[in-house]
């Protein structure tokens, strides 16, 4: 339907002139909208706005796209306040759940549609919420653009429903309730109709409720006031709230926030009844309009105050997590809040409206709001089984602006590493989880937990984040583990992490470091009980903030020493022990720390420097982290007497000292210590060091006369000296000595001529002075370094001259590593060559000269080099050389033809004319004499003429000067071949459908042809390989394979394949094919079917025919199978003469086979169909037979889809089994009977079935099964006694035997009971081989059960019994603590018929309170416990029982009475006096004290009237945080009444007295109290029933001076205070006005 805007403005002319509202009919109308108010899954309701007054509303539906009939709903017609208009509803019921349905509305053909909802979330689940809905109408256009950008992004997320939420509708004034606002109405629903749907076109329903715009008061109206709402939405009365259930996955709970209906009272009783009843329910989402916790406003009271103050704990105590509420026009999501502050476990609430409306400014920041948007928006709900996710999608963008998600399932606690870890002892920690009332507690010594530490299995520890797990074995390692329950919703999560807890032990005692050097000392400390391994740490820190390597955590073994070594020296040094069991593969804490110091290095002695006649200096090595050295001196070895000045003598943090005042040419002994003065320690003495101090040594003078072969070394003489000792060397090392002149004694002479050198060569010389007197000797003198000159090199002829270079020679030089040559063009060597002017041309004995002119003459010289000396020889000899000239380059072929060949070449430099050479050979030995030596002037092309045909030629050129006395060489030879004469074509014969013949004439000399054949005339297609295809020494080419109806061109050349030429090519010739007709020709078959067996066959003829019918011989035909996997076989697969060729098919596969015949590229008729029928199957023996099952088999059959089976008892199959009459069974060739009667006999046939037909019966196969025997059978019980926890198993053995007494496999066996608390596990439910089936029980109830068994038909006699013992129960802490009582609660235990108390003063349970030790409580779960003492601590526990056994002790739980303190504690009435009229009410507010000052809660209130007519209402009985219960008093009968206060068993010494005044039904105004009065005074009113006072102040001059109260009062006695601010001292007059009456007093002001 289309939006009629002239509807837009009828309406509104309407409105202002007929005072009715009136809507077109149906068929121009544009509202429909859709509803729930039962099952969103199975139904749906559809309502519609129409003007038709027949009062008829139908609608058809039916499955979308289901071409079903339409199926027709009668409904309901609604009347619309102020409109002539019609809501027209129907509901649909009986629906599929998740199925998309079309529907009609009356006889409107066109179809629109709805989806029902899932019954799971098995897929996502989503939904819109939003409230302040649409525009308050100031600009019809603007709000109208606001809800199409709005739809647009609703439409986008494709949502299954929609929230709406209150103020669906926005009014401007509190008045502005009128034909308007329905206008408005009208217009929000037909935009909604238009433009919410989803992208395929389903209508979203809506889930409406009341917001403050939805009646003119806003608030406190009755249900009449929201006249609108109700006549246009469905609701389950006009109370205003509902809730709408989803299956189980989803309730949604519509509140009313005081619209219609107060939030207090009815309304929250309801709702915690409705959040009660879905404890089990995935999602439960309150949805209502005003905000407890708003974004833009305070929440105040008559305004989100009361829903803070009544809903908000509800939903806390119902782990509600999220919450819609609107009312603000912006967006805010809060953190969790409960207890109103922020608590990670409470509730979210999201949401404050603005879809389609104008904003606000964000005006507050409060301090529950987590993220705030002043946006329009809508809220995206998706929900799926393990998490709810709510998306904020802002609607002017599209943009999520916020996103949060929550899981629906209880996680396991994140556990904390253990504290408090003792040697018996250690206290598990975790996190808490929000949804968690409880938590259950494993410890095991198993990190598997296959077994479990006593008392620590699934361990109820209550509501608690820590448990001190007791009694355990020291140096044990243990694990434990935690799970989160949720008792109210029956959640249990899964294991927690485990976490390793370690038993302790006592540390060893550590001892003082033995056999300390610098890198190692041994550690010590005494043995340990109990410990086989012992862990050694070892730092450098005291504090072991890092560690030796290898030593952190040092497992030593089972010793109480350890030597540790790889350490520095000079070092502080720190270790500590552990003792260690690796048995439980635990530590004890650490020792002591033991400190030390490791000795510094000894030091490292250097060679001794600076040694003279009178001092020496010794040297060493630096010694790390010490601080001085100490040295010693000695003149012997022993160190039996020191130098003097040299015992132990400090040299200072130093290397190196010199020792002083030591006499020439004599031995000295040293040696070192190291220090390190701040640790106190000195390392042991260095190895001891030797020194001879020598003589001055000789001082050398210039080396003089060197040649190649010698040279004079020289010095100046010393003193005192007879002889001087010579080394000769060739290195600076003097290792290798010149022979003769090692140690060589020159005697006293200060020269030494060296002579019979070698040249170029490094000569090293060095002297001593000696004396033969003392038989001392000095020092060497300094290294003196001689080089012998190289020699002369000798010239050689130079080689490989060419027109631009040649190689110079001369012989090799030995020693040096360079030669240096001349290159000029005179032999005097004034004109060098620049390039080779001293050219350095390393040590080679050649040189390539390059870069000349041809036919030059040039000279050359060298000299040898020494790098080495720096040195360098004379001049060798002069050689000269002469170049000559280049050969012609670039020599190709200009033109080759039959009988002539033209070539051409780069001229020569320097040529003055060409030789050329033709010739039949490359070596040029038989030359043709026309062109031997051939002068060919100066020109560089040359023609040979006369030639032969198909010849090869050998052709070379040379230039030469004018006599031809200087020649360059050849260049290289030319190779030329004359080529063949052309063929001429005949025209082409033979032409067929597959190819014709060409024909030419023959060429001498020619070897072969070869043939180009292409699809154009330009030859740019060629042809299949048909590009220079040689065809071989022949006239013609017959061509076949060629396609019919071809044009091709071909041309031919004659080729010679000796010389490899050919001729030109011949003219073009084009031929065309004969063309196949496909009409013409045909495809037959000799039959039409055949068996699937491999071997019949089926043949095919498929003749091949022209357009005119003429049959086409040699035309190749294939026969393909276009499907099926058959065989074909050709018989004649080429075309006779009669065009005919023939196939063979044969298959073993069952199925359709289509085939294709093509003739070449053509296909031959139409396609053949021909099937393959299956065979029979062979049936085989049956295997798996047992007593009431087999197996039946058969060979497979290919191409079979499935078999049918036929089962009988009878051989001929004269009556089948029920069930097995051409029985389907699948493509599979097995077959399981079950059912079957055991020892019967059974027959059986199978046939194939393929899409090609049935085959016959296969043979016959018969089975019989075995008889079980039900006396024989033995059944036993593993344990009779189990915990009744449903976890706890027992177990059945069962062993099938037949009548022989053998046991029987495959017999189907059951075990049964009628207990409907009791599980049955199924281990093994068929027999095994050796007849074994067994199963096991369990129950979540105590007491005894009784199973049956069943093997196949038979009922077995023996029976298995059971006792399930009950399980303890859950002690939880105590309700309604009083001061002298209190009330024990615990769990219920399911099959418990009675539970016994234990109380006592102790956790131990040793002083047990009188009266209640094993008190059979009976079957409660709460009982109160009296008598007993202020302020003092009591511990419970219960058991649970059955009339034959009882459980284990629940666990302990512990309560401290209260201490009240009687005197600070209040009970104060609200009025002392009001009238007994069972209407009037006073408020009775009880605040209980402890003794330390502090608030008493959850304390149970008992308010006792004297006389039974004196009425109590309970507002709070149980205390509350501060301390506060609060009841309110009535009666209809007047008298003085007392009431007794009773406190946690405890009276209080406090009464509440309250006077009921006598209700005579008359208006009365009391004399004022106190009268005369200065500050205050009080005006009694009795009021008898609800009606308006009036009550003013009047002067002595009669002018109104105060307005004390102007309201309405329901009935009952008032004292209503009057403060005389601003007023004088006189006498004042009270004016009462109620109902129409008036009433007067006097009163006196004294100030």
């Amino acid at each position: 339907m289309q939006q009629n805007k002239s509807y837009i403005i009828l309406l509104f002319f309407l409105v202002l002139f007929a005072g009715k509202l009136h809507a077109q009919s149906y068929a121009d109308s544009t509202i429909v909208y859709l509803e729930w108010m039962n099952d969103p899954t199975r139904t749906m309701i559809i309502n519609w706005i129409e003007d038709d007054t027949s009062g008829v509303a139908e609608v058809s539906y039916r499955v979308r796209n289901s071409g079903d009939p339409w199926v027709t709903v009668t409904g309901t017609v609604h009347t619309i306040p102020d409109a002539s208009v019609k809501r027209k509803t129907v509901q649909i019921t009986g629906l599929t759940p998740a199925t998309n349905y079309a529907f009609r509305i009356g006889n409107d053909p066109q179809s629109q549609y709805f989806r029902t909802m899932p019954t799971n979330m098995d897929n996502t689940v989503r939904f819109m919420v939003t409230g302040d809905v649409y525009g308050d109408g100031t600009d019809p256009a603007l709000e109208t653009e606001f809800f199409i950008e709005s739809a647009l992004r609703v439409r986008q997320t494709n949502p299954m429903f929609a929230i709406l939420a209150g103020d669906l509708v926005h009014l401007n004034e509190a008045n502005e309730y009128n034909a308007n606002t329905l206008n408005r109405y009208f217009k929000f629903l037909s935009e909604w109709t238009k433009y919410m749907k989803t992208p395929q076109d389903y209508h979203i329903p809506i889930v409406a409720s009341l917001g403050n715009h939805e009646l003119p008061q806003r608030f406190g109206g009755q249900p009449a006031d929201a006249k609108y709402f109700h006549a246009l939405f469905n609701f389950p009365g006009t109370q205003g709230y509902r809730v709408l259930d989803f299956s189980d996955y989803l309730s949604l709970i519509v509140l009313n926030t005081d619209h219609t209906v107060r939030i207090e009272g009815t309304q929250t009783s309801w709702l915690v009844n409705q959040l009660n009843a879905r404890r089990n329910v995935t999602n439960v989402f309150p949805v209502y309009h005003v905000a407890a916790y708003p974004s833009k406003r305070e929440a105040v009271p008559g305004r989100g105050y009361e829903v803070r103050q009544y809903w908000a704990p509800i939903f806390e105590q119902f782990n509600v997590r999220f919450v819609f509420e609107h009312d603000n026009h912006g967006y805010k999501r809060t953190h969790p809040i409960k207890n109103d502050q922020i608590d990670p476990c409470g509730v979210r609430y999201i949401g404050d409206g603005g879809f389609a409306i104008p904003l606000g400014p964000v005006d507050f920041n409060f301090w529950y709001i987590e993220q705030q948007w002043n946006v329009r928006h809508f809220l995206n709900v998706e929900l799926t089984p393990n998490n709810r996710r709510v998306q904020s999608i802002a609607t002017s963008t599209g943009f999520i602006i916020d996103a949060h998600s929550q899981s629906t399932r209880i996680a396991p606690p994140l556990i904390e590493a253990a504290s408090n870890v003792q040697a018996t002892s250690f206290t598990a920690r975790w996190n808490a989880n929000c949804l968690a009332d409880q938590y259950r507690l494993d410890v095991s010594t198993d990190p598997n937990f296959g077994s479990f530490v006593s008392g620590y299995n699934n361990r109820n520890v209550g509501n608690v984040t820590s448990f001190n797990v007791s009694g355990l074995n020291p140096l044990t390692q243990y694990y434990y583990r935690v799970r989160s329950v949720n008792t109210q919703q029956s959640l249990t999560s899964g294991n927690s992490n485990a976490m390793e807890a370690v038993t302790s032990s006592v540390p060893p005692v550590a001892r003082q470091a033995s056999n300390i050097t610098s890198s190692t000392f041994t550690a010590n400390w005494e043995a340990v009980n109990g410990a086989n391994e012992y862990i050694l740490d070892v730092s450098s820190f005291s504090n072991f903030s890092g560690y030796v390597n290898g030593f952190e955590a040092r497992n030593v073994g089972n010793n109480t020493s350890f030597n540790v070594t790889g350490l520095t020296s000079a070092t502080s040094y720190f270790y500590r022990v552990r003792a260690r069991s690796s048995i439980s593969n635990q530590s004890s804490s650490y020792s002591i720390v033991i400190g030390l110091n490791t000795l510094p290095d000894a030091p490292v002695l250097s060679a001794t420097t600076d040694v003279q006649s009178t001092q020496f200096q010794v040297n060493w090595q630096n010694v790390p982290r010490t601080d001085t050295y100490f040295l010693d001196v000695s003149t012997d070895s022993t160190f039996s007497t020191f130098l003097t000045g040299y015992n132990n003598r400090s040299t200072g943090n130093v290397t190196s000292f010199t020792v002083e005042n030591v006499q020439p040419l004599s031995r000295y002994f040293y040696r070192l210590r190291a220090r390190n003065t701040n640790l106190n320690v000195t390392s042991v003495s260095s190895a001891i060091g030797s020194v001879n101090t020598p003589s001055r040594p000789p001082v050398m003078q210039p080396t003089t006369s060197i040649t190649s072969s010698s040279f004079t070394v020289n010095w100046q003489p010393v003193a005192g000296i007879d002889r001087y000792i010579v080394d000769v060397a060739t290195d600076s090392l003097f290792t290798k000595f010149l022979p003769g002149y090692e140690n060589y004694n020159n005697g006293s002479s200060t020269t030494l001529l060296l002579s019979g050198l070698e040249s170029a060569s490094a000569h090293y010389i060095r002297v001593r002075a000696s004396s033969s007197t003392s038989g001392l000797t000095s020092e060497n003198s300094e290294r003196v370094r001689v080089f012998t000159l190289p020699e002369i090199p000798v010239i050689s002829t130079a080689t490989n001259v060419t027109s631009r270079s040649f190689r110079a020679n001369w012989r090799s030089v030995p020693r040096v590593d360079q030669y240096i040559l001349f290159v000029a063009t005179d032999s005097l060597f004034n004109n060098v060559l620049s390039d080779y002017n001293g050219r350095v041309v390393s040590a080679d004995t050649t040189f390539l000269v390059e870069e000349l002119s041809p036919n030059r003459r040039y000279f050359y010289r060298v000299r040898a080099r020494s790098d080495e000396n720096n040195s360098t020889g004379g001049i060798s000899d002069v050689m000269g050389v002469h170049t000559i000239l280049d050969a012609p380059s670039e020599i190709e072929v200009v033109e080759i033809g039959t009988e002539q060949v033209e070539i051409s070449w780069e001229p020569a430099e320097n040529a003055e004319k060409y030789v050329v050479d033709v010739a039949y050979d490359p070596d040029f030995q038989n030359k043709l004499s026309t062109y031997t030596g051939f002068d060919n002037g100066n020109e560089t092309i040359f023609e040979a003429v006369g030639l032969e045909s198909v010849e090869r030629y050998y052709i070379r050129i040379r230039a030469t000067n004018a006599n031809g006395t200087i020649t360059g060489p050849f260049g290289n030879p030319i190779v030329v071949t004359t080529i063949p004469f052309t063929p001429d074509l005949l025209p082409p014969s033979d032409i067929k459908a597959i190819g014709f013949t060409a024909e030419w004439n023959e060429i001498d000399k020619a070897t072969h042809y070869e043939i180009d054949i292409a699809y154009d005339n330009n030859f740019t297609q060629p042809y299949l390989g048909f590009d220079s295809f040689n065809v071989g020494d022949v006239s013609s080419y017959i061509l076949r394979d060629v396609l019919p109806d071809t044009r091709l061109y071909y041309r031919v050349r004659a080729v010679n394949s000796n010389y490899n030429v050919e001729s030109l090519n011949s003219e073009v010739q084009s031929v065309r094919t004969i063309a196949i007709d496909p009409n013409s020709s045909s495809f037959e078959s000799d039959v039409e079917e055949v068996l699937s067996n491999g071997t019949d066959r089926g043949q095919f003829t498929i003749t091949v025919r022209d357009a005119v019918g003429n049959p086409l011989d040699g035309v190749k035909v294939t026969l393909t199978a276009l499907t099926g996997q058959s065989v074909i076989e050709v018989l004649s697969d080429i075309s006779d003469e009669d065009g005919k060729t023939r196939f063979t098919v044969r298959n073993s596969r069952a199925e359709f086979v289509t085939y294709r015949a093509r003739a070449i590229n053509v296909n031959v008729s139409t396609e053949y169909r021909m099937a393959f029928i299956p065979v029979a199957p062979v049936s085989r023996p049956a295997t798996n037979v047992f007593a009431s099952t087999f197996v039946a088999n058969w060979e497979p059959i290919s191409g079979a889809t499935s078999y049918r089976l036929d089962v009988s008892e009878f051989a001929d199959f004269s009556e089948l089994l029920t069930g097995f009459n051409d029985r389907n069974v699948g493509n599979e060739t097995s077959f399981r009977l079950t059912g079957l009667y055991p020892g019967n006999e059974y027959y059986y046939r199978v046939r194939a079935v393929a899409t090609t037909g049935t085959s016959q019966n296969s043979n016959v196969t018969l089975s019989q099964t075995p008889q079980a025997d039900a006396n024989l059978t033995e059944v036993n019980v593993v344990q009779r006694n189990v915990l009744g926890d449903g976890v706890a198993v027992g177990t059945v053995e069962i062993i099938i035997k037949g009548e022989d007494g053998q046991a029987m496999e495959g017999v189907p066996v059951t075990l049964n009971t009628t207990d409907e608390n009791a599980q049955i596990i199924t281990l093994r439910g068929i027999s095994d081989i050796a007849g074994n089936a067994s199963f096991q029980v369990r129950s979540d109830h105590a007491g005894r059960v009784e199973f049956s068994v069943m093997a196949g038909r038979v009922n077995i006699n023996t029976r298995a019994v059971f006792d399930f013992i009950p399980v303890p129960p859950i002690a939880n802490f105590p309700i309604l603590l009083g001061a002298v009582e209190f009330t024990a609660s615990w769990e219920l235990v399911n099959g418990a018929t009675l539970y016994r108390l234990d109380v006592s003063r102790d956790e131990n349970f040793s002083q047990m309170v009188s009266g209640y030790n094993n008190l059979n409580v009976g079957n409660i779960n709460e009982f109160k416990v009296t008598g007993l003492s202020p302020g003092t601590t009591y511990y419970y526990r219960v058991r649970a029982g059955t009339s034959t056994s009882v459980s284990t002790n629940s666990n302990t739980a512990s309560v401290t009475t209260y201490q009240i303190d009687l005197e600070n504690s209040t009970a104060r009435p609200s009025a002392s006096r009001i009238l007994a009229n069972g209407q009037q009410q006073a408020d009775v507010s009880i605040k209980l004290i402890s003794d330390d000052g502090d608030p008493l809660s959850d304390v149970l209130i008992i308010l006792e009237p004297s006389d039974p007519d004196y009425v109590v209402t309970i507002v709070r009985e149980i205390t509350d945080s501060e301390g506060v219960a609060e009841f309110k008093v009535s009666s209809s009968k007047a008298g003085e009444a007392t009431f007794k206060v009773i406190a946690g068993g405890l009276e209080l010494d406090q009464k509440i007295n309250i006077l009921f005044l006598f209700a005579d039904g008359e208006i009365k105004l009391g004399n004022n109290f106190p009268n005369p009065f200065s500050e205050w005074t009080k005006l009694p009113v009795t009021v008898p029933e609800r009606m308006n006072i009036s009550l003013q102040i009047f002067n002595s001059n009669g002018l109104m001076v105060f307005d004390v109260a102007d309201k309405e009062y329901e009935a009952g006695y008032y004292e209503i205070e009057f403060r005389p601010r601003g007023l004088a001292s006189g006498v004042y007059f009270v004016r009462m006005i109620a109902n129409g009456k008036v009433f007067n007093d006097k009163m006196m002001l004294i100030k």
